[in-house]
């Protein structure tokens, strides 16, 4: 159990019910918003508790909006996901923290920038491969693996981008936290801070239900590019300091 004061443990908590409640609206949030301040908090948690918490999160969001899921893109982008989580191992082992940090957030910034000029469009084959590379990757790395997917379904209805987002992430974590157990970075105190936050997830996903109708279809674009472009700069940010 990680040594925390009570302060602490209560801004874990909101910090993680409000990333499921974004995540739960948006398709992505969880480990955006939560990895940068949490990994000040307790450094130990980033990225094997996220994955561990996102996989419940994720399940419950893939079950609720079943219908929607884009099972031929999901087919894809879990091919592309399984190069992408050893690319992610190779960079994590070759480069120091700091560095691979401000390699992740100049990665993401970029992306954003290029994929925001994309004209809706039907997702091709590559396309999906190379974001469940590019998520496979950046996951394993940072446990930032959102991005690359949403910003391929930013044209999409809500329920499709969140519904086959939830079915990749479940996927991928479940692949991202077999590569760190190998690479001995996955234990108790990654478990037990998992176990401690999943209340904050129960209540973050019962909080999002009514509310994601309200930002659903052309009013969800924003928020996925806003909430992407920001955690490029909060990854690149806890690289640099």
């Amino acid at each position: 159990m990680p040594h925390l004061t009570l302060l602490e443990w209560g801004l874990c908590f909101a910090v993680v019910t409000f990333g499921a409640t974004t995540q739960g609206v948006v398709g992505l949030g969880l480990n955006l918003i939560g990895v940068p301040i949490i990994a000040m908090i307790n450094p130990d948690a980033v990225p094997a508790s996220f994955l561990l918490i996102g996989i419940p999160l994720s399940l419950t969001i893939s079950i609720r909006e079943r219908h929607a899921i884009d099972r031929s893109g999901i087919g894809w982008i879990i091919a592309g996901r399984v190069p992408g989580t050893i690319l992610g191992l190779i960079v994590v082992s070759a480069l120091a923290p700091n560095a691979l940090l401000v390699a992740v957030g100049c990665s993401i910034i970029i992306g954003v920038c290029l994929l925001s000029l994309r004209s809706p469009s039907e997702i091709t084959p590559l396309e999906a491969g190379t974001a469940g590379l590019a998520a496979g990757a950046l996951g394993t790395a940072a446990a930032v693996d959102g991005p690359p997917l949403a910003l391929l379904y930013q044209h999409h209805a809500g329920e499709r981008l969140r519904a086959t987002l939830a079915v990749a992430f479940v996927v991928g974590n479940v692949m991202s936290l077999t590569a760190l157990a190998i690479a001995g970075k996955l234990g108790w105190p990654q478990v037990s801070f998992a176990i401690c936050m999943l209340p904050a997830i129960a209540i973050g996903y019962a909080i999002s239900h009514p509310i994601r109708a309200r930002v659903d279809g052309t009013k969800l674009r924003p928020y996925v590019l806003l909430i992407a472009l920001s955690a490029g700069f909060a990854v690149l940010i806890r690289g640099v300091f």
